[in-house]
């Protein structure tokens, strides 16, 4: 039979989402389908040495590749049947979108982890520090004078924007100045298909983009992939014996790095240093899975001067099985030590104490706020002895998303192709 040849276009800010695209590569290569990432890392996110590269093999072209700030030129040029996205709120990833809408081209919002993991139906998620939160504003207001705002406005003008949508632009910017978060995404957010990774984010994408029930597609968790979680961990905590294990892990999940919760490195290099203590008098040891990119800081090396064990990417099963129980900030990392059936403590206390958690970790049966670290080992006790299997089971088997998790590049490049067909006949 011959191959398709198709091309489907990436669009993001920059590269740090290239391992999205890039486990989608061989299943569409196999059907002809080949698939490139255009970001604007040039804008200055991801400031790189050359306009077009290879990430493995996902093809990268900079936006400074095309000699133009123009998105339709890019469009003109590169002529996709079908292009991804993994976020569509932020003001240029909605001016692509609008500009693809506008050329007849179909759009897919894949997701890029377990949203409801995090607080996306409260509208202040965590306490946001607005004097880390002004420089972190600061840091990119010349990005949004000379290169966001006018590629947005170009966008809405070309397109014959209603008032409605200009005056959601001038509200958006105003909540982006005071950190507020909107628990509904502009029209322009919405794609043409929204691909999400298990069953527990259908209500997000419905509620927040306006998807009806037939344009959400469950594809699987790659996260199970990435970390090496193979199917027969998944609920084999519910087998081990209560209390055994001598580890506690903590999975962070950066907010000091988006200027929320913590003033500095300082206070969340202390609130890991005090959680530490506590779990030593409860005769555990803690163990600290950091989000990646404080690896791009000194971050890891002061932490382990200061005696912190800290989980390297890929030890981050094998530690999980030496540990008994999990604190855990709002990540969708969290989902993992929860897929295996693990005691999980919901991080609150001290600079967390506003902190929220998304749907999926509120509802986790064997779950609980964790308001004050003193209170660690009489909350684990409780949840050891309140532990129901037939009820993580049933939360497992909700938000495990289809497996085996291997496939969910075969189901995403299935739901391109009908996509495009679709939009081909229409």
């Amino acid at each position: 039979m011959k191959k398709l040849s198709i091309k489907v276009l990436a669009f993001d800010s920059w590269t740090g989402g290239a391992r999205h695209y890039q486990r989608l590569i061989p299943s569409l290569n196999n059907e002809g389908v080949s698939l490139q990432l255009v970001h604007l890392g040039s804008w200055g996110a991801d400031k790189r040495k050359l306009k077009e590269e290879y990430i493995g093999e996902l093809l990268v072209r900079d936006i400074s590749y095309y000699d133009s700030n123009s998105f339709q030129n890019i469009i003109d040029q590169e002529k996709p049947s079908a292009v991804l996205f993994l976020s569509t709120d932020t003001f240029a990833h909605r001016a692509f979108n609008r500009r693809c809408q506008a050329s007849g081209i179909p759009t897919i919002h894949l997701y890029h982890g377990l949203m409801s993991a995090l607080a996306v139906d409260i509208a202040k998620p965590y306490d946001r520090n607005m004097i880390s939160y002004f420089w972190f504003v600061t840091t990119r207001i010349v990005k949004v004078f000379t290169k966001v705002w006018p590629s947005y406005m170009i966008a809405l003008r070309s397109t014959q924007a209603t008032r409605a949508e200009w005056s959601r632009f001038i509200t958006d910017n105003i909540d982006l100045l005071f950190g507020r978060d909107r628990l509904d995404s502009a029209l322009d957010a919405k794609t043409d298909l929204c691909c999400i990774y298990a069953e527990g984010d259908r209500n997000h994408a419905v509620t927040r983009y306006g998807f009806d029930n037939h344009e959400v597609i469950a594809v699987g968790n790659p996260d199970i992939v990435q970390f090496g979680l193979s199917d027969d961990l998944i609920g084999s905590f519910l087998e081990i014996e209560k209390g055994e294990r001598d580890n506690v892990m903590y999975i962070d999940t950066a907010l000091v790095l988006r200027g929320a919760t913590f003033l500095n490195q300082t206070e969340f290099i202390d609130h890991l240093i005090s959680t530490k203590r506590v779990i030593a008098k409860a005769g555990k040891s803690l163990v600290v899975k950091l989000h990646p990119d404080h690896f791009k800081s000194d971050t890891p090396d002061l932490l382990q001067e200061m005696g912190v064990d800290i989980c390297p990417n890929d030890q981050f099963i094998s530690r999980l099985q030496s540990s008994c129980a999990v604190i855990v900030e709002p990540s969708s990392a969290a989902i993992i030590p929860a897929l295996m059936g693990m005691p999980l403590l919901l991080a609150r206390y001290g600079k967390l104490s506003q902190q929220h958690f998304g749907k999926i970790l509120r509802e986790y049966p064997i779950g609980e706020y964790l308001d004050e670290v003193s209170d660690f080992k009489r909350q684990l006790d409780s949840l050891n002895f309140k532990r129901n299997e037939e009820s993580v089971l049933i939360w497992i088997n909700k938000n495990s998303g289809p497996l085996p998790a291997e496939l969910m590049p075969d189901r995403v490049l299935k739901n391109i192709l009908k996509l495009i067909r679709k939009m081909r006949l229409s």
